[in-house]
């Protein structure tokens, strides 16, 4: 039973090696294909009529683009870097930040002991 090929199988192959169903086979796979190549044509022109007409706004971005970089420095050079700089050489944001650093840490660790259960909570009021 199972050396026997089945009818329904048998007529599938019989049908495929029929040259008229190869002739029609190739003939509908001839006429996707073109299908195929019109639309991506159609898809291609289409993109590149886009890109000429979106041109202005490539260069307006580009040119917005350009000025945010400039006023950046300029703000950077004109107000942040001297600020920075008089603060570090005075130290004062170093001992602030230790300063401040201290009560958080400990908190921190409380908070810590806490979830872990080495330490009850303690309500400070």
């Amino acid at each position: 039973m199972a050396d026997q090929v089945s009818t329904t199988a048998r007529s599938i192959v019989e049908r495929m090696l029929d040259p008229e169903i190869q002739d029609q086979l190739t003939r509908r796979g001839r006429a996707f294909a073109e299908a195929i190549n019109a639309a991506a044509e159609t898809a291609s022109g289409r993109a590149a009529t886009t890109w000429r007409d979106a041109e202005p706004v490539r260069r307006q971005a580009a040119k917005a683009g350009r000025e945010a970089l400039r006023w950046g420095g300029r703000t950077w050079r004109s107000d942040l870097r001297p600020g920075l700089r008089r603060l570090w050489s005075s130290r004062t944001a170093a001992l602030s930040t230790a300063g401040a650093a201290v009560p958080v840490a400990r908190d921190l660790i409380d908070d810590a002991a806490v979830r872990l259960g080495i330490r009850k909570r303690r309500e400070q009021r």
